[in-house]
C-alpha cells in the first residue's frame, strides 16, 4: 500500500504540473538565472520575456527576449469622423444620385419648402449684342431685359433715396413678414434718381383680421380729407380684403396734399394662401417686394397730381401697372440677373408656352397691338386676361428702358402733367410715335413669350 500511495502521489504531482499554464502574467522580480519552478513557463518582467529553462539539474530564467510591441495598420478614417480618428467604420463614397431634371411646369409652379424655390437654382446668359434704337431692337430682342435690368442697377448703385418721412402702422394682430417697410421703396426711388417722389407718407400694414381695425384707424387719421378724397376712398380697406380667401392685397393712393397713403396685407406664414404661394407670390408677401410696386405708384400719382383722374392725361392702364411690376422686381433684385430673370420667369408663368393649364394665355402678335391701343380707364382693360395686364405689361416697359433708360418712364408722366396726351408725351420721351412703336413692342414681346424667355 505504501507504494501505491507514492505513485499516486507522483501521478498526481505530474498532472498538476501538467495542467499549469506555460504563459502566465508577469508578478514578481524575475533576474536571469534565478531560480524557476516549471519547466517551460513564461513570464514577462520589465518589456522582456523569460521562459524557464533547465541548465544542469536546476530549472533557473533565461536571458529573456525583448517584447517587440505589434505596429497597428489603422483603419481608413470613416466620413464624418474627427480628422485623425482611427477604427472608425469607413463609409463608402455614395455614388452621386443625379438630381431630376423638372419640366418647366414643375420648375414654376413649385411651392418653396422653407422659403427656398427650385427655380432658384437657375442661371441665365448675359447678352452681347445689345438693342440701341427702335429699328435694331427686335433683331436684339434677347437682350432687352439684360439691358433694362442693367440700367436700374447702375442707377441704385450711383444714386441717393428720395423717400421722405414715414409713418407705419402695424395691426394689432398682425406679425410682419419683414423687418425693414423702407427697403423696397429707397430702392425704387434710387431707380429714379430725376423722379418727384412724396414728402410724406403713411404705410398700414395689416393681415385679413386686422381688416376693421385698418379701416377704423386709416378713416380716423384721414378725417378731415376733402370730398373728392372719400369719393374714391370711402372703400380703400374692404376692396381689398376677401372673405373667402380671409386675405388682403395691397393699394397706393395720395391725399389732397398729394402725399402717399399705402395699404399692405400680410399673409399669415401656414395659412392656405402663403402655402399655395409660387416663388414670385412669395417674395411679394415674405421679401417685401409688393412694396416697392406700391412705392412706385405714389410716384406716378405724385407727379400727375390732380390729372390722375383726367382720362386724357393719364397714360394707359399697362403702362401703369407695367411700371410697377417691373420696377418692384428690377429694384429688389438689383444685385443679380439670375435673380431679376427667375423672378421674371415665374411671375410669367401664365404665359409660358407650355403652361398645361385651361387658363394660361396664349398671346398673339394682333392681340397685343389691341391691347396697346386701349387708353386709361378704359372698359376694354376688364377684358383682357391679368397676365397680359401685369406680367406681359412688364415685358413691355423693359423695352422702353432698354432704350432709353429708367428716367424715361417718369419723364412720360411729367410730359403729361403738362396737359399733354399720351401720344404726344411717347413720341416726344421715345423719339417715335405711338402707333409706330405698337407693332414693334408687340412683335418683341410675343417672339419672347413664345420662345419661353
Amino acid at each position: 500500500m505504501g507504494t501505491k500511495a507514492r505513485v499516486y502521489k507522483g501521478l498526481l504531482i505530474a498532472l498538476i504540473f501538467t495542467f499549469i499554464p506555460v504563459s502566465a502574467i508577469s508578478a514578481q522580480k524575475v533576474t536571469a538565472g534565478s531560480a524557476c519552478k516549471v519547466l517551460n513557463q513564461k513570464t514577462v518582467y520589465q518589456n522582456k520575456t523569460y521562459t524557464c529553462v533547465k541548465s544542469g539539474k536546476k530549472l533557473v530564467w533565461n536571458k529573456g527576449v525583448v517584447v517587440l510591441k505589434p505596429i497597428p495598420t489603422p483603419t481608413p478614417t470613416a466620413i464624418g469622423d474627427p480628422v485623425g480618428a482611427v477604427g472608425g467604420t469607413p463609409t463608402p463614397t455614395p455614388t452621386p444620385t443625379p438630381t431630376p431634371t423638372l419640366s418647366i411646369t414643375e420648375l414654376l409652379w413649385s411651392r418653396g419648402v422653407n422659403g427656398v424655390f427650385p427655380i432658384e437654382n437657375e442661371k441665365y446668359a448675359i447678352p452681347t449684342a445689345l438693342a440701341s434704337t427702335w429699328q435694331d431692337a427686335y433683331v436684339n430682342r434677347d437682350a432687352i431685359a439684360y439691358q433694362a435690368w442693367s440700367a436700374i442697377s447702375k442707377n441704385i448703385a450711383t444714386s441717393p433715396s428720395k423717400l421722405g418721412s414715414v409713418e407705419i402702422y402695424v395691426g394689432p394682430n398682425t406679425i410682419p413678414n419683414f423687418a425693414d417697410f423702407k427697403l423696397r421703396m429707397e430702392l425704387v426711388s434710387k431707380s429714379l434718381p430725376r423722379a418727384k417722389n412724396v414728402s410724406k407718407l403713411k404705410l398700414f400694414a395689416f393681415n385679413y383680421k386686422d381688416a376693421d381695425w385698418a379701416d377704423a384707424t386709416f378713416k380716423r387719421l384721414y378725417a378731415n380729407e376733402n370730398a373728392l378724397f372719400w369719393r374714391w376712398h370711402t372703400d380703400a380697406v374692404s376692396e381689398i380684403c376677401f372673405k373667402a380667401r380671409e386675405v388682403c392685397f395691397q393699394q397706393a393712393f395720395v391725399d389732397s396734399n398729394l402725399d402717399a397713403v399705402i395699404f399692405i396685407g400680410m399673409t399669415d406664414k401656414g395659412s392656405r394662401e402663403q402655402l399655395n404661394q409660387t416663388f414670385s407670390e412669395y417674395s411679394r408677401a415674405f421679401l417685401g417686394q409688393v412694396i416697392g410696386h406700391e412705392y412706385l405708384h405714389t410716384i406716378q400719382r405724385v407727379i400727375l397730381g390732380d390729372r390722375w383722374y383726367q382720362q386724357a392725361y393719364t397714360p394707359p392702364s399697362w403702362f401703369n401697372e407695367g411700371m410697377a411690376v417691373f420696377m418692384d422686381n428690377a429694384a429688389a433684385n438689383h444685385a443679380s440677373f439670375d435673380a431679376y430673370m427667375r423672378y421674371r420667369a415665374v411671375d410669367s408663368k401664365l404665359l409660358h408656352p407650355e403652361c398645361p393649364y385651361e387658363y394660361c394665355v396664349k398671346v398673339s402678335k394682333a392681340q397685343v397691338e389691341d391691347f396697346l391701343s386701349i387708353y386709361n380707364y378704359s372698359t376694354n382693360w376688364s377684358t383682357f386676361p391679368t397676365a397680359m395686364k401685369y406680367e406681359m405689361s412688364a415685358r413691355l416697359m423693359e423695352v422702353m428702358v432698354a432704350l432709353k433708360g429708367p428716367d424715361s418712364l417718369t419723364a412720360l408722366y411729367e410730359y403729361m402733367a403738362t396737359e399733354k396726351s399720351f401720344e404726344q408725351a411717347f413720341e416726344h420721351v421715345y423719339g417715335i410715335s405711338y402707333e409706330k412703336a405698337k407693332p414693334i413692342l408687340a412683335s418683341i414681346v410675343v417672339d419672347q413669350i413664345t420662345a419661353g424667355k
